[in-house]
């Protein structure tokens, strides 16, 4: 019983609820989607505030992850949805990462998650496209953060942040995992 109000708690204190972009994103089906990767895949805007660390882990619980794009297609499709849904939001964390060590400083790369049998593990892997905001990134954090409005003239541009800062956050999971309780409990 313990366990079922615990959950109960945890589900009312998130917000939103996971949207497969491809099929309910927009108003037509696949209006912008990436289907070779996309369709495979549902987001969850979490607005609520947090370190990197603990936002990983509030996706985790879910069966998710900070958001990774497998492409630059992908990466603007979820930048429309979010404009879409929320206008202006942000900054929020992207799956992306880098080195806590000085000499490895602006070498970021995508942290995804990896399952061996029960445990979990990261995977970390090379961009294949970059969105940089011109002044960044600074050298200042080792996490990266986004922001989206239709007048934010950095508006769907890479700023490098403190991975201690806190950020809302969009999460990421394969399409047909066990959906969360939503927030009034409900199954």
């Amino acid at each position: 019983k313990f366990l079922f109000t615990l959950l109960l708690f945890k589900a009312a204190c998130v917000t939103g609820y996971w949207v497969n972009v491809c099929e309910d994103g927009f108003d037509s089906p696949n209006e912008c989607c990436d289907t070779d990767t996309m369709e495979k895949h549902e987001y969850w805007i979490q607005a609520d505030t947090s370190n990197f660390k603990d936002q990983w882990r509030l996706c985790d619980d879910y069966d998710g992850s900070v958001v990774t794009f497998e492409s630059r297609k992908e990466y603007t499709c979820i930048m429309k949805w979010v404009n879409k849904v929320k206008g202006k939001f942000g900054p929020f964390f992207i799956g992306i990462h880098n080195e806590e060590t000085e000499f490895m400083k602006n070498l970021f790369q995508w942290y995804r998650p990896a399952r061996k049998a029960d445990e979990p593990m990261v995977e970390q892997t090379d961009l294949t496209f970059t969105a940089w905001a011109p002044d960044s990134p600074k050298g200042t954090g080792d996490c990266v953060v986004v922001q989206v409005g239709d007048a934010d003239p950095r508006s769907g541009l890479w700023t490098d942040a403190k991975c201690s800062d806190n950020q809302a956050v969009i999460c990421e999971r394969d399409l047909g995992t066990a959906t969360p309780p939503g927030p009034d409990g409900s199954f």
